[in-house]
């Protein structure tokens, strides 16, 4: 089994789904387990009725839902925001006011005090804080919608936005593919925090 960025699905489902997929900073993830996963967030993103294209914010430090939520995203054309809990929470909600983000993923397990309305935990319970309004900061269009957003440093003041279409995220797949030839027994290390710009 295998998520197939380009389609935006999962494929080959019968291919040795009870295989490693991913090891996070709380434990791990078969593709079974990590397709079921990203159903269940999948259907919140649905019930709560997040348009295309508005931004949420995942927060969080490599646990394994990171990777859930990052590809529930991807599926519903609702482009993510990681933010790494390392960083201060005041980065956090200038990056949330900068993007009028409604809905916060936190996956840290801490009590953070956020600027979003909802908030979700890390055991898909959405706590829902005010009425979320997504009449605001709706980004991209239906034909290459926007998949991330990632936050530079700040080092020049205020932290700035790139923002990452599914055709560029695309790009990225096809060449690494190409000059490294990737198969299905290779194993990919994360060092860098997902939100490291």
């Amino acid at each position: 089994m295998q998520f197939d960025v380009y389609s935006r699905k999962f494929i080959n489902p019968a291919d040795q789904p009870n295989k490693l997929a991913i090891v996070g900073s709380n434990g791990e993830l078969t593709w079974s387990d990590l397709q079921n996963k990203v159903q269940l967030a999948t259907e919140l993103i649905k019930k709560l009725e997040i348009p295309v294209g508005h931004p949420v914010v995942i927060f969080g430090h490599k646990e394994v839902n990171y990777m859930v939520w990052e590809i529930a995203c991807v599926i519903s054309k609702v482009p993510f925001i990681p933010f790494d809990s390392i960083y201060p929470i005041e980065r956090l909600n200038t990056i949330i006011e900068e993007t009028n983000s409604q809905i916060l993923v936190n996956l840290s397990g801490e009590k953070i005090e956020s600027k979003c309305s909802i908030e979700i935990d890390n055991s898909f319970r959405i706590l829902k804080k005010r009425t979320a309004i997504f009449d605001n900061a709706i980004y991209g269009d239906s034909e290459d919608p926007l998949m991330y957003m990632i936050f530079t440093s700040g080092s020049t003041g205020k932290p700035k936005g790139v923002m990452v279409n599914h055709s560029s995220y695309c790009e990225l797949i096809k060449w690494m593919d190409t000059d490294y030839g990737f198969n299905s027994t290779d194993v990919f290390m994360n060092q860098a925090v997902f939100s490291f710009d």
